[in-house]
């Protein structure tokens, strides 16, 4: 049974993944900016706890901001193409036990009835797609060892929202009720 939904905070220590053979899957690790050392931090931590870590990456220019270490694998794939991401687990392959999706943006419109619904639709596909894809191309090796962590990254916009900021506070809020509602579909039986 997969061990549910981690809600990871920006302190790592609050989040604890067993299990040393296991393998976790970064999406986004190295497309966060620069200044966001998110990535870096979780890619670090599960490193550091022994794991084997497949990291995807989009621009040359990414790899920059990556420290090569033993364990860290990098895969040049967009993750808003359902066959990259294919292809992303398939490298990470049957050992996947954990999938931590940190792919997002943000985006300042104007208050709701000002904005388009395309500002919306925006937001929901950098927040969202991702995680959709990663989670559902990395959920059938977990569950075939009967294990495994989805993660998803959220922001607490998605509980105190702006002005302005409606379309990505809707969008935060989607990618841990992906990750919540993956794991409830095998984990509750239906009637």
């Amino acid at each position: 049974v997969l061990d549910g939904v981690v809600e990871l905070d920006v302190q790592m220590e609050e989040a604890t993944f067993t299990g040393s053979q296991g393998f976790g899957l970064l999406s986004g690790a190295v497309h966060k900016p620069a200044a966001d050392d998110l990535g870096a931090a979780v890619t670090g931590r599960f490193l550091d706890d022994g794991w084997r870590v497949v990291v995807p990456w989009v621009a040359e220019g990414e790899l920059e901001r990556v420290e090569r270490r033993d364990g860290l694998e990098l895969v040049q794939a967009d993750l808003f193409d359902a066959d990259a991401v294919a292809q992303v687990a398939a490298v990470a392959g049957a050992d996947t036990r954990a999938v931590v999706n940190l792919v997002g943006g943000f985006h300042a419109g104007g208050r709701v009835h000002e904005s388009p619904v395309a500002d919306l639709q925006s937001q929901l596909r950098i927040n969202l797609e991702p995680a959709w894809l990663v989670t559902g191309a990395a959920l059938p090796a977990m569950l075939a060892a009967g294990e495994g962590a989805v993660v998803c990254v959220s922001s607490r916009t998605a509980l105190q929202p702006f002005s302005g900021g409606a379309a990505y506070a809707v969008a935060k809020a989607a990618p841990p009720e992906n990750g919540c509602s993956a794991v409830r579909e095998e984990t509750q039986t239906t009637a």
